[in-house]
């Protein structure tokens, strides 16, 4: 993600450090998922929506 950053600088649309580090994560074949929807938890129980979308997940950890 530093890199990604760093090569565009400031000032863009979320959305296009997002495609730019989906470019990258592509050429170094690291495998991630996207746009990942994850349950809300309210009261200890987990409710049948989603109030999040996570951007990028690799190895199941979150990173953006």
């Amino acid at each position: 993600m530093y890199e990604v950053n760093k090569k565009l600088g400031i000032g863009f649309l979320e959305a296009v450090y997002q495609e730019a580090l989906e470019i990258e994560l592509k050429k170094a074949e690291i495998p991630y998922e996207r746009e990942k929807p994850l349950p809300a938890l309210k009261f200890w129980y987990i409710l049948p929506i989603y109030i999040q979308n996570m951007r990028f997940f690799i190895n199941g950890c979150k990173i953006s």
